[in-house]
């Protein structure tokens, strides 16, 4: 279709702009969903370390208890 039409598959002004306002805020809303995955990583970064040094019980277990929290971090949606 291309070879007998070359204007096939164009958009026109008020389509393209559709398609950009379209991608813009498809752009903006996976920056959204990138931050909120980067500040949950730091919030379990964080919770992390702040049971490693607070820990009274034996190395397994704090072991045990890191392993869990990324079982719960890999069944979550993000």
């Amino acid at each position: 279709q291309i070879e007998q039409d070359p204007q096939f598959g164009m958009l026109d002004g008020t389509r393209l702009r559709d398609r950009y306002q379209q991608f813009t805020s498809t752009a903006r809303e996976l920056l959204a969903d990138f931050r909120q995955v980067e500040e949950n990583f730091r919030s379990l970064d964080r919770s992390a370390r702040e049971k490693i040094a607070t820990w009274q019980g034996s190395r397994g277990e704090l072991l045990d208890e890191l392993v869990s929290t990324r079982a719960n971090i890999d069944g979550s949606d993000q």
